[in-house]
C-alpha cells in the first residue's frame, strides 16, 4: 500500500494529512480542501523521509510523528492479512484433493444394472491416519455434467437427502462415516452417470472416489437374425425409446407357398448383456385350398384283377372337411367301394374302364385330382375284334 505525501500546508511542523481510499486518517486536524485520495499497495515507501521505517511481514510501514496516524496503518495491514487467510483457506477447503492421497476413498470403479434392479454404490475411507472424518456426501453427475447432492451423512446430524430424481429410492443401509455405502432401487436407464463419494476432513480438505453407473437394458442396440429355410428378406430398424432405451425391430418378408406351411424358423436375437443368444422359434401356419393327388394306379388293371385300390392323398391348411369320389361316366361300377379317401375295386370289370375324380373341401376351397383306368384282358388271353364295331372275342391260350 502506497501512500504519498499530501500536497498542502504543513500541519504541526512534519506532520502532514493523508486519506486512504477517500477516508480520512486523522479527523479534524486540517480543511477538508487540504484532503488528497491516496490509492492502497503493498509498499509503504520510505525515500525522502527523516523518519526511520518499520517492516513487518514483507509490509514497509513509514512511521510518523502522529502515533494515531501510525496505529491506524498498521491496523489496516492487520486486516488486509486475515481477509487473505481467510480466503486462502476457503479455497483449500473446497477444492478436491486430486492427486494420490484421494485414493483413500475406495469405490467400485464400474457397476453395471438393469431398469428395475436394485444396486449398491459401495464407498469406504481407507489409511485415514491423523485426519478427523467429520462428513460423507454422494454426488451425481449426469451424463451431461451437471451435478446434485444426493445424499449427506453427517454422526451428528444423521442422514439427509436432498429433493432429487433419487428421492425415495436411496438410503444408507448401515449410515456411518465407516461404511457410507448407498443403495437405489427401481433403476431407471435416466440414473446412469458418475456417482462421487466426498469425505469431509479435518484439517479442512475434501477427498472423493467415483463409481461410473452404466444401464445395460437397451444399449448397445441388440442384433437380430432369422433362421430358416424358406426364401425370404428381412429388414432391421431401431428406434430411441423412452428412458434411453433402443427398440430394435426386425420384420421377415416372404411369399407364401403351400410348401412352406408347417416350416420352423427362428428369430435369433444377440446382446452383450445375455450369456448367450436368445432363440425364439417359430412355425409357419400357411393357409391355402387343398392340392389333391390320386396314386395306386399303374397301368396294370387286367379283368379279373382283385382288390386293387385309389388313394386320395389331400393337404390344406385349415383342415380337410370332405373328399368325394366320382366317375364321369355317371354311376359307380358295382364292383366299387369308397371309404373315407381310398376307393377299392374287389374285381376289375369292363365297367371299371372309367375316370375316377377325387374332390376335397375346406373353408378356402375346393381341390381335385383325376385318373382314368384302362382295363386290359386278363393274362393268358387275346382280344380279337373291330375297333370300329365294337365288338371283341377273347381268346383263352
Amino acid at each position: 500500500m502506497e501512500l504519498q505525501q499530501d500536497r498542502g500546508e504543513v500541519l504541526d511542523g512534519n506532520r502532514y494529512h493523508f486519506t486512504v481510499t477517500g477516508r480520512e486518517l486523522i479527523q479534524g486536524e486540517a480543511p477538508a480542501e487540504l484532503y488528497t485520495d491516496v490509492p492502497l499497495s503493498c509498499e509503504y515507501p520510505v525515500q525522502d523521509t527523516p523518519h526511520p521505517t518499520e517492516r513487518s511481514n514483507s509490509v514497509t510501514v513509514r512511521v510518523y510523528q502522529s502515533a494515531g496516524l501510525l496505529w491506524r496503518h498498521i491496523l489496516s495491514a492487520l486486516v488486509l492479512f486475515a481477509a487473505v487467510g481467510l480466503l486462502i483457506e476457503h479455497f483449500i477447503s473446497h477444492t478436491p484433493i486430486t492427486d494420490a492421497a484421494s485414493q483413500r476413498v475406495r469405490v467400485d470403479p464400474e457397476v453395471q444394472s438393469y431398469p428395475g434392479e436394485t444396486v449398491n454404490l459401495r464407498c469406504a475411507f481407507a489409511d485415514k491416519g491423523d485426519l478427523q472424518l467429520t462428513q460423507v456426501s454422494w454426488i451425481w453427475e449426469r451424463t451431461d455434467g451437471a451435478q446434485d447432492n444426493i445424499a449427506v451423512y453427517h454422526p451428528e446430524f444423521g442422514s439427509r437427502y436432498p429433493q432429487s430424481p433419487f428421492t425415495g429410492r436411496i438410503s444408507f443401509p448401515n449410515p456411518s462415516l465407516d461404511n457410507p455405502s448407498v443403495v437405489i432401487s427401481d433403476l431407471k436407464m435416466t440414473d446412469e452417470g458418475k456417482y462421487i463419494c466426498e469425505f469431509s476432513t479435518y484439517p479442512s480438505v475434501i477427498e472423493q472416489g467415483t463409481t461410473t453407473l452404466i444401464m445395460l437394458d437397451g444399449k448397445p442396440p441388440a442384433q437380430i437374425k432369422w433362421v430358416s429355410g424358406v426364401n425370404a428378406n428381412g429388414t432391421t430398424t431401431s428406434k430411441p425409446g423412452a428412458d434411453n432405451t433402443v427398440t430394435v425391430c426386425s420384420e421377415y418378408w416372404l411369399v407364401p407357398t403351400p410348401a412352406d406351411n408347417g416350416k420352423d424358423i427362428s428369430c435369433v436375437i444377440s446382446h452383450p448383456t445375455q450369456d448367450k443368444p436368445q432363440t425364439m422359434p417359430l412355425k409357419l401356419a400357411i393357409e391355402y385350398p387343398p392340392k389333391v393327388t390320386i396314386v395306386g394306379y399303374h397301368n396294370n388293371w387286367y379283368v379279373g384283377r382283385t382288390n386293387v385300390m385309389l388313394t386320395c392323398q389331400a393337404t390344406g391348411n385349415p383342415v380337410l372337411t370332405s373328399v368325394t369320389w366320382k366317375v364321369l361316366s355317371g354311376r359307380m361300377p358295382d364292383a366299387v367301394q369308397v371309404k373315407e379317401n381310398k376307393l377299392m375295386v374287389l374285381k376289375v370289370d369292363e365297367f371299371v374302364n372309367t375316370t375316377f375324380v377325387c374332390e376335397v373341401k375346406n373353408r378356402l376351397g375346393v381341390g381335385k385330382d383325376q385318373v382314368t383306368v384302362v382295363v386290359s384282358a386278363a393274362p393268358g388271353r387275346k382280344r380279337r375284334g373291330s375297333e370300329s364295331t365294337g365288338e371283341f372275342v377273347e381268346t383263352v391260350c
